[in-house]
């Protein structure tokens, strides 16, 4: 970011997704409202990956995404980074299933 760029703040909604077990996708529909009079030109991006661009960007819209690995939303424009927010996805199941007894036993 710029040294001397303005500061904005937004909201995203949620900000994680719960999954069944580690690797599944889920898919959500981000609600997102801008703060301060955001008007400039900006484009959606998860990690990478450009989603949508606008001239003058709404103060709130929704966005549907499916994901399956914790990754972040930011506004950009050109090589600047407006805002941030990262997305984590949270399993019920660990990644290694436990030992059901012990590895030794005395008889």
């Amino acid at each position: 970011m710029k040294a001397n760029a303005q500061v904005f703040n937004w909201d995203v909604n949620p900000s994680a997704c719960v999954v069944r077990k580690p690797g599944d996708s889920c898919r959500l529909n981000f609600e997102i409202t801008m703060y301060e009079g955001f008007n400039k030109e900006a484009c959606l991006y998860w990690d990478d990956i450009q989603l949508q661009c606008w001239s003058a960007l709404p103060q709130k819209f929704s966005w549907p995404l499916e994901i399956s690995q914790t990754g972040s939303l930011s506004l950009r424009y050109n090589e600047e980074i407006f805002v941030t927010k990262n997305i984590e996805i949270k399993s019920l199941l660990p990644n290694k299933r436990r030992r059901v007894r012990s590895p030794w036993s005395m008889f």
